[in-house]
């Protein structure tokens, strides 16, 4: 008996002891990020810097040769249409020759049927606002009923929005050309009837700010001097500069989202416009791309970017691609695996508390999700970041 004892104690000592040792030596599981796989809905987008510039300007210049007096007005003055700017004492006459009469009655009917041509186009852009406005209003009708989604009434919104736009930039065509015409038949009328000593009132075409004072005066001008810049500073565009390969993947209409320009919300922009033709830039690390100008229209009213002006630097995130149900998982936990065939996207999938790798088709990517094709399945987990001690096999365990 004492015998039996001795024995199973002596198994039991070496059954310890062998347990330990492997406990020792054992691998420890491996401290890894962990994420699950969802499905849902998912945007894909074009992130760049961008900057705000008034979407309709002017530049004030002389109309003929004269002597400028000093400018009062200072940038950041608001004025109004018809605002006194600047005056400016004409030429002597020998200096207002035949050809200077000549190049104003050109002047002044080419302002004429710019005129005509504006008034048309505000026309046409009043009757667009007229027919967006009336859709918005059976949109707004059938949405109250639930009678269509709400992505329609947003639309209908959107495009009432920029018709608005549409119609306050032909006005401010048609009172910039009707302002030019003006100019140009006062100023002839002034020379032909030799009244060259009198002064010449300089005025401004719009309601708005002076931008910038480009000649200051007092001192001599010639005709198209640039004087003053002035515009509506809450009238508002903005415009980012994005690689051509990625410009491809916009089109005029593509939602936008801004960000970054210092109010607590994201504010609503619509692509207006890709310039068709490119441009070289140089990086920050002396890299030469190319580049294509995006222009995109503010949503949002002025009440609700207050202070954001001409020239404010924005984040610009445009969307390029949408989808209600797919797999997605974190860009993170992607990884890249040389084969004969060419390179492959694989993760690490946790099984069981081990690390399996395994082959994965990607899509569309986002900031930090990647749309899965085949591989995973939602609900499954992966390794974020893995690195040189996650291999195949290898022990994981959350962070």
């Amino acid at each position: 008996m004492k015998t039996w004892l001795k024995r199973l104690a002596l198994l039991l000592v070496l059954a310890g002891a062998a347990g330990g040792t492997f406990l020792a030596f054992r691998p420890k599981p491996v401290a890894v990020d962990i994420a699950r796989v969802e499905r849902g809905a998912m945007k894909a987008a074009v992130e760049e810097d961008g900057r705000t510039r008034a979407r309709e300007r002017y530049t004030i210049t002389a109309p003929i040769a004269g002597d400028l007096e000093r400018i009062q007005a200072r940038p950041g003055d608001a004025i109004e249409a018809r605002d006194l700017l600047a005056h400016l004492l004409p030429g002597s006459p020998p200096l207002l020759d035949a050809r200077v009469r000549a190049e104003l009655r050109a002047r002044a009917k080419a302002a004429e049927a710019a005129v005509g041509h504006a008034e048309a186009e505000r026309r046409r852009s009043e009757a667009a606002l007229s027919l967006a406005g009336k859709e918005f209003e059976r949109q707004r009708e059938l949405a109250a009923v639930m009678a269509i989604p709400a992505a329609d009434l947003e639309e209908a919104e959107v495009r009432k929005r920029m018709a608005e736009q549409s119609v306050e930039s032909a006005r401010f065509s048609a009172d910039v050309a009707r302002y030019e015409h003006e100019t140009a038949v006062s100023a002839l009328a002034r020379i032909e009837r030799g009244e060259g000593e009198e002064r010449l009132e300089i005025r401004s075409p719009i309601r708005g700010r002076v931008l910038r004072v480009i000649y200051e005066g007092p001192g001599p001008v010639s005709p198209g001097t640039p004087l003053l810049e002035i515009a509506d500073p809450t009238a508002l565009e903005v415009v980012s500069d994005l690689l051509t390969s990625d410009a491809v993947a916009v089109s005029p209409g593509s939602a936008a989202l801004i960000t970054g320009w210092g109010g607590a919300h994201e504010l609503r922009g619509r692509v207006r416009l890709v310039e068709p033709s490119g441009f070289t830039k140089v990086s920050a690390l002396g890299v030469e791309e190319q580049r294509v100008n995006v222009v995109i229209d503010l949503l949002e009213p002025p009440e609700r970017r207050p202070r954001l002006g001409d020239g404010f630097s924005v984040n610009v995130a445009i969307q390029t691609w949408s989808a209600d149900d797919v797999v997605r998982a974190p860009l993170s936990a992607l990884y890249r695996v040389m084969k004969p065939g060419g390179a492959e996207w694989s993760v690490y999938v946790v099984e069981g508390g081990l690390a399996r790798a395994r082959r994965v088709e990607v899509g569309h990517r986002s900031g930090l999700e990647v749309e899965i094709l085949s591989g995973l399945a939602a609900g499954e987990s992966v390794v974020l970041h893995p690195g040189e001690r996650v291999r195949e096999g290898s022990a994981v365990m959350q962070r």
